[in-house]
């Protein structure tokens, strides 16, 4: 049986506002949801389990994107950090 979550709950999970997550929709970055109602006073639904598996693909494909980095991508933001402050301590 499905099981739906509301808007918010789904945002909250993916770390992000209930409006963003909308722009991701509409990007098709994230699933589509189900909506109960018509116009604009529709209350939004997901399904949990493409909510749990989308969010599964992000973090396997992050994961497998920092393997392929290796050490270079700690240093790289290192960086920017250290000049800010080198940076500021010149002014």
């Amino acid at each position: 049986m499905l099981k739906l979550i509301p808007k918010r709950e789904a945002a909250d999970r993916r770390g992000v506002h209930p409006n963003h997550l909308m722009r991701l929709v509409g990007e098709g970055k994230f699933p589509q949801p189900w909506r109960d109602g018509a116009g604009h006073c529709a209350r939004v639904y997901f399904v949990e389990q493409e909510v749990d598996d989308h969010l599964e693909g992000l973090a396997a494909s992050r994961f497998k994107n920092s393997e392929n980095s290796g050490p270079d991508r700690e240093d790289a933001s290192v960086a920017p950090t250290e000049s800010a402050h080198a940076d500021a301590g010149s002014s």
